[in-house]
C-alpha cells in the first residue's frame, strides 16, 4: 500500500487547516505531512501537529486589472518550494484547506498507469459550457514527486502574460516543457488547447470525483461543466 507524503499547501486557514491534517491522520496514519507557507503566518493552530513546515517569501500577488491571477505566483513558490523539501517517492499536493471525507482511490489511480490523479471540481470540460482547454484542477494532484515537481517547475507569472486562469497557466506551461521533449506531445500539444485536454486525460492524468469538502461545502458538477469521472474514462479508452 502506498502511504504518500502530503503536502498542504498556502495560508493556514482558521479551522480549516487543523481539520484537514486531522483527516490526514486519520486515513493515513503513517504518511508525512508537510505544510508550505509564508515566513509571518501564524501557525499556532497546527503547531500541536507533527508535520514538517516549509517556509517561504511572499511573492504577493500580482495586481493585475482583470484580477484573475492575484494568488498565482503565491500558489507557484509555496508549491515548488514544499516539493523541493520531499524526499518521498509518492506526494499529494493539496489545498490547506481541503477534507478528505475517504482514502484516495489510490489503487485505482495507480492501475491507470497515469503520472497524475486530480479532481472532477475545477477541470473544466473543454466542450462544455466554460469551453476552456488546459484547465485541470489545482486543489489535489497525486502522483510520483518528481512528476509532480514537474508540473509546478515552471516560471512566476508577469504583467505582461495574457490573462488566462491559474490552472490553465500551470498546465499550460507545464506542457510546455513536456512537449520540447517529445514529438508525440508537441503535436498533440501544437492542434489546440481543447485537443490537447482530451490528450492528457487519455494518458497523463486521471480525474476522480474525490470525496473531499473545501470549507465543508460540497461543490456539485452535474451540469457538464466539470470533466467527469465518467467523461474521463470514455477520453481514456476511446
Amino acid at each position: 500500500m502506498i502511504n504518500p507524503t502530503f503536502l498542504l499547501q498556502g495560508p493556514c486557514k482558521p479551522k480549516w487547516t487543523n481539520e484537514c491534517v486531522q483527516r490526514i491522520r486519520q486515513f493515513y496514519p503513517d504518511s508525512p505531512i508537510f505544510m508550505s507557507t509564508w515566513i509571518d503566518e501564524n501557525l499556532e493552530e497546527i503547531a500541536h501537529h507533527n508535520i514538517n513546515i516549509i517556509r517561504s517569501v511572499d511573492p504577493g500577488p500580482l495586481n493585475r486589472p482583470d484580477m484573475l491571477n492575484q494568488n498565482l505566483n503565491r500558489l507557484i513558490v509555496s508549491s515548488k518550494n514544499g516539493l523541493d523539501a520531499i524526499q518521498s517517492e509518492y506526494v499529494c499536493k493539496m489545498r490547506a484547506d481541503l477534507l478528505l471525507n475517504a482514502p484516495l482511490p489510490i489503487q485505482a489511480w495507480l492501475d491507470t498507469g497515469k503520472p497524475y490523479m486530480c479532481h472532477t471540481v475545477f477541470s473544466i470540460n473543454p466542450h462544455g459550457p466554460m469551453m476552456l482547454g488546459l484547465h485541470i484542477s489545482d486543489w489535489l494532484i497525486l502522483g510520483k514527486t518528481d512528476r509532480v515537481k514537474e508540473v509546478f517547475n515552471i516560471r512566476l507569472m508577469n504583467s505582461n502574460d495574457p490573462p488566462i486562469r491559474n490552472e490553465q497557466y500551470i498546465w499550460q506551461h507545464a506542457s510546455q516543457a513536456w512537449a520540447n521533449k517529445s514529438p508525440i506531445l508537441r503535436d498533440a500539444y501544437d492542434k489546440s488547447a481543447h485537443a490537447y485536454t482530451i490528450f492528457l486525460i487519455k494518458n497523463y492524468i486521471d480525474i476522480r470525483n474525490l470525496n473531499v469538502d473545501l470549507h465543508s461545502e460540497h461543490w456539485p458538477c452535474a451540469d457538464g461543466s466539470y470533466i467527469s469521472e465518467a467523461l474521463c474514462q470514455q477520453w481514456t479508452h476511446k
